[in-house]
């Protein structure tokens, strides 16, 4: 992923560009429709992952309360991880 302000190449997870410090931007809404689809796929640990990645960044969701549904999701997926 790259800075939307300089263009350097961002670290994974970065929050702010270690280049010139933009803070980094994040499709939130975009990582809860991928968890659902993982969620959907049974791909629970890949779900759980996005999640919280999307719930890191909540602020920057637009849809109304998509993480209640994503807690719910997370708490059923590990749940059946423990059975």
């Amino acid at each position: 992923m790259k800075c939307s302000r300089c263009g350097a190449t961002l670290f994974a997870g970065a929050r702010f560009c270690q280049e010139c410090g933009a803070p980094v931007e994040v499709d939130a809404d975009g990582l809860v429709d991928q968890a659902d689809q993982a969620f959907d796929d049974k791909d629970y640990g890949q779900a759980i992952e996005l999640y919280a990645k999307a719930l890191s960044h909540s602020g920057q969701l637009k849809r109304k309360n998509p993480l209640t549904v994503a807690y719910n999701r997370i708490t059923a997926s590990i749940s059946y991880m423990n059975t």
